[in-house]
């Protein structure tokens, strides 16, 4: 049974008010009925959460999959292909959801992007779907999370670091490629640059006692299954839009819940005394 849901984007900020994703709505009044704590929070992927609870790098935790691949690298970095949309001033990262990329489109990244990433000691490699970029030696440079552009504008400023700049011209470089050699998803939409982060090592590290997952967020998904931690998954971490996938409306209520989004997060627990009072007085998110 699954016993704790953590739901990486359930939260969103409307004016003053903090609504449910859509795609929760099924549960909202029995996730109301229960206690809550609030707290303040980074924006996550749902890989970024599961490696914070295994005290280890995002990229740390995908290397595993290209053990064989990177024994060389200094550094390695979560690769997140993304689709964009160009408005007044800025171009808006839509959600991974948007952007089914397959194992032939991971290869053709590869082979377009390669020859102008190996001039910086950079190497992007895809094991089906899921890509890494391996770097030579370690970059002073700070990424944020895919998580923090995603649905955002993609960000003009220079990353922190001796090597921001440097790494903001191969972003930008990137495009012009992908501009110039159009790759198309199953979706039908370009991918139209590659988000690089969670930058970690290539060593191996002992997840043994890692706790089964059940997702569709694409490289935890991929994690997932590549050690078998998929099957009787204890627990679930996503994006809201799979949920109704993942648990059905009718299945069993998880006992803890934690809803992210909009620099919050809130954890839900079951509680009789909330359960009872919201008989008499309309339960609403932050307890308004």
């Amino acid at each position: 049974m699954m016993s704790k849901v953590i739901v990486t984007d359930a939260l969103m900020v409307h004016g003053d008010s903090i609504v449910l994703h859509p795609s929760l709505a099924p549960w909202q009044q029995r996730l109301l009925r229960m206690h809550q704590a609030w707290s303040k929070a980074l924006m996550q992927t749902p890989l970024s959460v599961y490696a914070a609870i295994l005290n280890v790098a995002p990229a740390s935790l995908m290397a595993q999959i290209f053990a064989q691949e990177i024994e060389n690298a200094a550094q390695v970095c979560v690769v997140s292909p993304f689709h964009a949309r160009l408005t007044r001033s800025s171009l808006r990262v839509m959600p991974d959801e948007m952007l089914d990329v397959s194992a032939e489109n991971a290869a053709e990244l590869c082979e377009v992007l390669n020859p102008l990433l190996t001039e910086d000691g950079l190497q992007l490699i895809a094991h089906g779907r899921t890509l890494l970029l391996t770097c030579d030696r370690e970059w002073d440079v700070q990424i944020p999370d895919f998580a923090e552009i995603s649905g955002q504008s993609l960000p003009e400023t220079m990353p922190q670091g001796q090597d921001g700049g440097q790494w903001m011209r191969l972003i930008s470089e990137m495009q012009m490629m992908l501009h110039q050699h159009p790759i198309i998803t199953p979706t039908g939409l370009p991918i139209l640059g590659l988000w690089a982060w969670g930058k970690g090592d290539g060593q191996n590290i002992d997840v043994s006692a890692a706790k089964g997952v059940a997702t569709r967020s694409p490289n935890l998904l991929a994690w997932s299954q590549f050690t078998g931690k998929d099957e009787n998954a204890e627990m679930m971490i996503t994006e809201a839009a799979y949920v109704p996938e993942l648990l059905k409306a009718e299945a069993p209520m998880p006992k803890v819940w934690q809803l992210q989004g909009g620099g919050k997060r809130v954890d839900l627990t079951s509680s009789l005394l909330t359960a009872c009072l919201s008989r008499f007085k309309k339960p609403s998110w932050q307890g308004k």
